[in-house]
């Protein structure tokens, strides 16, 4: 049998999807996504994904034309077509729709749900114990506060991250830290845990751990962050609904810290997973 998704406004086989080659989000690449993810078979943290799909599409002036509870009995509808025993990873996509001549808005937008088994998605559970490997590239995402398809960067220095055995490409611009292709980036240097704040999409993992760290009373730094401040930083860690807290210990050819996951960062994937 095979997979369900939602597309336009029916749930059919994957097989039976047909987009327009005249479709903006094909043609131009002109559209939103959002992923997130189950935890015990249930979307995590489903209002603030809508919410962050919605602003996305305001940013492009699209228009998503589904409400908070209509989007969640979709999903459930997902879930239960697909007989989903495992975790899995949902995307959704938002596009222009089809266009008359190639850049006129003038179509019904394309919505597209689809789901994942979230082994597939997700870093080797290794890394966890042992830390990952980060590489840096100087890029300064367009439109940062709106989840764009636009992942041109990322695709294109896939090969360099895959052969120098890193999980994750990092960016940084002017001098400034700021965050990952698919992940934000924190940092942490004599117990104080700093991450960027400008320039960036705001992760609902990032938003999570901050409110957490604040809840405990833990002192944190949602600020700009000068690019020297990784390589003299004592811990560093990768936040994303994917990769949950991902402990980095090598960034290009620097060891960070003592090349171990820090008591930090083991302390913070904790208070998470709790």
């Amino acid at each position: 049998m095979g997979k369900y998704v939602f597309f336009n406004g029916k749930i059919i086989l994957e097989k039976n999807v047909k987009i327009s080659f005249n479709d903006l989000g094909f043609a131009r690449g002109y559209g939103v996504f959002d992923a997130m993810r189950t935890i015990n078979g249930k979307p995590f943290l489903i209002k603030e994904h809508y919410e962050r799909l919605q602003n996305s599409a305001k940013e492009l002036n699209l228009f998503l034309k589904i409400s908070l509870t209509e989007f969640e009995k979709i999903i459930n509808k997902l879930l239960l077509r697909n007989k989903i025993k495992n975790e899995i990873a949902i995307k959704t996509i938002l596009t222009g729709g089809k266009s008359s001549n190639g850049l006129r808005m003038d179509g019904e937008p394309t919505l597209l749900i689809t789901i994942n088994d979230l082994n597939k998605v997700t870093p080797k559970k290794e890394l966890y114990k042992k830390g990952a490997k980060i590489i840096l590239v100087e890029f300064q995402r367009y439109l940062p506060e709106a989840k764009t398809l636009n992942y041109i960067v990322a695709i294109q220095n896939q090969r360099k991250k895959e052969k120098s055995g890193a999980t994750e490409i990092v960016y940084y611009n002017k001098g400034y830290l700021l965050e990952g292709s698919t992940s934000n980036i924190f940092i942490v240097k004599n117990d104080k845990i700093i991450t960027p704040d400008k320039n960036i999409l705001l992760g609902t993992t990032r938003n999570l751990l901050i409110q957490l760290l604040r809840k405990k009373n833990r002192k944190i730094e949602a600020r700009d962050v000068k690019l020297k401040e990784i390589f003299e930083a004592d811990e560093v860690f990768l936040t994303g609904t994917f990769k949950n807290i991902l402990p980095i210990v090598r960034m290009d050819d620097k060891i960070i810290g003592d090349g171990k996951v820090g008591e930090v960062t083991a302390k913070i994937m904790k208070l998470i997973e709790g």
